[in-house]
């Protein structure tokens, strides 16, 4: 624009060369949008933490039976991960689908209020940059949780089988 215009006398300028107030609310509103999604993600990675934590937790059994059949904690730590992440993975596409959708769909909702300049197709580097760090927040988030599998027992196996034939042998 400024190739084209300049002949004409015509100045263009971004938002960065504005008014100083102008420029300072924009950057301090980018810095407050900024933080309010790294505390979504913080929270979010909190929410996997858990979920991946209650899960084992029922797998317990599972996971001392696998170790009790030969399987070391890594294998067992690289199955779940992986299952942590191929989940992970579809969370972040389906949330990037409706970043897509809600992209979409507002303008049209609000076609009165906003410009009709505003584009309607999303770049892809926003919608990739979300689904890797959607991606990564599960792999940071799950590792920890997963690394409990190491303290499991195999002999939990065993100490429940005789757990439940000594309550079966008292209720009788």
């Amino acid at each position: 624009l400024r190739g084209r215009l300049s002949q004409e006398g015509a100045q263009v300028s971004s938002f960065r060369d504005a008014q100083p107030r102008l420029r300072r609310f924009l950057d301090q509103l980018n810095l407050y949008l900024g933080l309010i999604g790294f505390t979504i993600l913080l929270v979010g990675g909190i929410g996997v933490a858990c979920t991946i934590q209650g899960f084992l937790t029922q797998k317990i059994p599972i996971i001392a039976t696998l170790k009790t059949l030969g399987a070391d904690s890594s294998q067992i730590i690289r199955l779940y991960l992986t299952q942590s992440l191929f989940l992970g993975g579809i969370g972040s596409l389906l949330g990037a689908l409706v970043g897509i959708a809600l992209h979409r769909g507002l303008p049209l909702l609000l076609q009165g209020i906003i410009a009709e300049t505003m584009p309607v197709n999303p770049t892809a580097a926003p919608i990739l940059r979300g689904i890797v760090l959607g991606t990564l927040a599960t792999l940071a988030f799950s590792l920890w949780p997963l690394l409990a599998i190491r303290h499991v027992s195999p002999a939990l196996v065993y100490r429940q089988a005789v757990d439940h034939s000594q309550n079966m042998a008292n209720s009788q």
